[in-house]
């Protein structure tokens, strides 16, 4: 497959090459588009820019945990039927909803989340490319596409709500799951976003180490968010970002390769260890540094 010269998201051909090899792949730069700011690496394998086929037959990818999932679970039935202060302070990351309203999760895995989801009075449907993921779900009672957005064909102006964690930067066309999303999304609809942070400090650390792996296609920033949300008359109403405990654990271990007595000080001592990873986190998020884009995108009423 031939390089390219121009941007994959913009067709700008302002671009800096960030670096000239990915870890995986020695023939590969890493680019990033002057005009929108987007982060790309190429060239790609056929496979990579196909997404359910690099994930068709994979095994499962998700990070689920029974014991923890039920315990979660119990606390929403639990807490569900509480004042709304109490929710909020137990469930704090379940969203509660306004009546019956409809909520898309896209890369949802084997659907926990939307377990969740239901039992505090969504309505829920999950898409996912991952057929033992699917399968998964399914045998909870969960309504979950098998399959990409575009294929599923939902009605226009259907969700109130958007869930899509750490998929974009696997797509080989981002503008094409955005153009979806907003043609599915209600107007005055919330798209929920999370993506990983091309101005994190976590990148800057780890150089190409960091977005080059697990099929990552593209990287965001607020700029490149922006640029997509305005291209497809969508509104980005706030975001953040979050830096993730594992994240600065990992870094502080490779770290360790300039022998500091300091960071192995830090990496082995637990108390110490906790404060500084601790202090760090907050500081990368005040900053806007965290490995992690939160960003809450709203479609205009």
């Amino acid at each position: 497959m031939e390089n390219k010269n121009f941007c994959l998201f913009c067709g700008s051909s302002s671009l800096t090459i960030l670096f000239d090899k990915t870890r995986e792949k020695t023939n590969s730069k890493i680019s990033r588009c002057v005009n929108c700011d987007i982060v790309f690496i190429w060239p790609q394998s056929d496979k990579d820019l196909d997404l359910k086929e690099y994930y068709q037959d994979s095994p499962s990818l998700s990070n689920y945990n029974e014991k923890r999932f039920l315990k979660r679970l119990n606390r929403v039935k639990i807490f569900k039927n509480f004042p709304s202060f109490l929710r909020k302070l137990f469930l704090r990351r379940i969203v509660f909803p306004e009546g019956k309203q409809k909520v898309l999760d896209i890369g949802c895995g084997p659907g926990m989340y939307l377990a969740l989801l239901k039992e505090a009075g969504w309505q829920v449907q999950g898409l996912e490319i991952n057929a033992k993921e699917v399968e998964h779900g399914r045998s909870f009672g969960l309504d979950i596409f098998h399959g990409k957005l575009e294929e599923a064909n939902f009605p226009s102006d259907y969700f109130d709500y958007i869930r899509i964690v750490q998929v974009i930067e696997h797509l080989s066309s981002p503008s094409r799951i955005f153009e979806e999303m907003e043609r599915v999304l209600k107007p005055g609809g919330i798209i929920y976003l999370e993506t990983p942070n091309v101005n994190s400090w976590a990148f800057g650390y780890f150089k190409e180490n960091w977005l080059s792996v697990g099929g990552h296609i593209f990287g965001f920033s607020n700029d490149s968010l922006g640029f997509l949300c305005e291209r497809y008359g969508l509104r980005l109403k706030r975001i953040k970002s979050r830096a993730a405990k594992g994240v600065i654990q990992d870094a502080l271990k490779y770290a360790l390769r300039d022998k500091s007595l300091f960071l192995k000080l830090v990496t082995k001592n637990k108390a110490i260890n906790f404060f500084v990873v601790r202090v760090m986190r907050l500081f990368l998020a005040l900053i806007g540094k965290g490995d992690s884009l939160i960003a809450f995108i709203e479609k205009d009423s």
